[in-house]
């Protein structure tokens, strides 16, 4: 089972990109058609170990249809980012290797994250995928600031790690064990001791920290611009599924005990909602404006998540993968406006309709979905966490993220008007943008994903409450 298994197949990727950057010199052409097969072999590996259930390792590392079912959506987002980072301006050939195999190792860390069934094996996984990314901020050649935005990415994260750890021991020194499950076990017991709620907090810093919560989202709008622009768009997807997974199955394993701090659930919800969609509707960099966007969309996942029942936790996963297509194709056209990797301005969409006709359309269709505008994949998701909100009782966050919906409009439709006019633009300003035919592909591909996930999402669905059932 373990040599057809993803985590194989990533260590095996991670050590042939280890190998190439041995080399003295790289043949970037052939690195790159190696890369593309690399990340296909991964995918087809996800796929192909879907159905693998069991507890390993002494029951610290688990196979269930969760896991298996987020393993793929990961990888997904992994070979998405590789097939668009085949261009990769701002990075010097010579640490292409070196790039890839950060990508490799932090995709690694989140699959483990995904399957580990007790604290030491959550915090070494945690590490291995927040240190590949902390290294991957300042290899951009020509970021400026990227240097600085890394060190508050490392200090921030190290700060949330800190804490988290002290929330780990915490709950180690009340229950005496490290397996989730039987923390979970105690729970009853231990909820109604102050100190326990400390350490629950404290252990979930971490991932409020990689999902962009309040109050541990003041790293992101930073660290996207600085950032390169595919491993923004990687940190800004695959990263978050990754987080959301854990919270899931904290949340899960809490089960009614989570209900009693709901307040608390709600509040977060509500600023992390707000303050992205406020701070959003000001920007005029393209990839601050998607790091404010992407913490409001976690706000929203959240709302999914502390529904506790199957619609909302479904829901929620839902609207991940869907918001993985959304945003890996908004960076995608990012990368595409960019000249030699630098940062986009929200003016310099003006006109892309005559530019290229085709990532105008797309822009359109990836933000229409982020807005949530029907009959997209991003309406569907929020029509069912909305939804699930409300039959949990949850009727003002409901109506306070709905009204946060209608703000991000704004933004979201602004951007898609300059994109449709090329008022302001001077004379021969409007050059036109030539995609290469796989590019031309991804394209159609993600806009079809997005509009027939949006009218049949119920194929999805289905898949997604039988993974969760192992909770139910």
């Amino acid at each position: 089972m373990w040599f057809y298994s993803v985590e194989t197949f990533l260590v095996l990727a991670s050590l042939f990109f280890f190998s190439w950057s041995l080399r003295k010199e790289v043949h970037l052409t052939l690195f790159h058609k190696l890369v593309g097969w690399a990340g296909f072999l991964v995918l087809l590996s996800a796929l192909f170990s879907f159905d693998f259930r069991g507890v390993f390792f002494q029951e610290v590392y688990v196979m269930d249809g969760f896991s298996q079912l987020m393993k793929v959506i990961l990888v997904l987002g992994y070979f998405i980012t590789l097939f668009l980072a085949q261009e990769v301006k701002d990075v010097d050939g010579k640490h292409q290797p070196e790039f890839y195999l950060f990508l490799t190792t932090s995709t690694l860390g989140m699959v483990v994250l995904v399957s580990a069934k007790d604290l030491i094996t959550l915090y070494t996984a945690l590490e291995l995928a927040s240190y590949s990314l902390y290294l991957l901020i300042p290899m951009r050649s020509n970021g400026k600031g990227s240097a600085e935005a890394s060190i508050k990415y490392i200090l921030i994260g190290i700060a949330a790690s800190g804490i988290m750890v002290y929330g780990f021991s915490l709950l180690f020194g009340l229950t005496q064990t490290t397996y989730l499950n039987e923390i979970a076990a105690q729970l009853p017991l231990l909820y109604q001791m102050p100190i326990f709620w400390v350490a629950f907090f404290f252990s979930l810093a971490g991932f409020f920290f990689k999902l962009s919560f309040f109050p541990f989202h003041a790293w992101t709008p930073d660290v996207y611009e600085a950032g390169n622009t595919q491993v923004i768009g990687f940190i800004s997807t695959v990263s978050k599924i990754a987080g959301l997974s854990v919270l899931i199955r904290f949340m899960l394993l809490a089960g009614e005990t989570a209900h009693v701090l709901d307040d608390v659930w709600v509040a977060i919800a509500i600023a992390t909602m707000t303050i992205g969609n406020l701070s959003a509707l000001i920007q005029k960099d393209l990839k601050r404006l998607l790091a404010y966007s992407s913490i409001a969309q976690a706000g929203y996942l959240l709302v999914g998540v502390l529904c506790i029942s199957e619609k909302g936790i479904s829901g929620a996963i839902y609207y991940a993968a869907a918001y993985l297509v959304m945003n890996l194709t908004a960076f995608f056209i990012i990368s595409q406006l960019s000249k030699n990797g630098n940062n986009v301005p929200t003016s310099a969409v003006k006109g892309l309709f005559k530019r290229s006709p085709l990532l105008a359309l797309t822009l359109l269709i990836s933000f229409f979905a982020l807005a949530g505008i029907p009959p997209l994949a991003g309406f569907t998701g929020k029509w069912f966490i909305f939804s699930a909100a409300v039959n949990s009782g949850y009727n003002v966050l409901a109506l306070v993220a709905i009204f946060n919906s209608i703000i991000s409009l704004y933004y979201y439709l602004m951007v898609v008007k300059d994109a449709y006019s090329d008022e302001g633009i001077e004379a021969g300003g409007l050059e036109p943008i030539r995609l290469k035919p796989a590019y031309q592909i991804y394209c159609y591909l993600s806009i079809a994903v997005l509009v027939v996930t949006g009218f049949f999402p119920h194929l999805f669905m289905s898949l997604t409450k039988q993974s969760i059932a192992v909770f139910f």
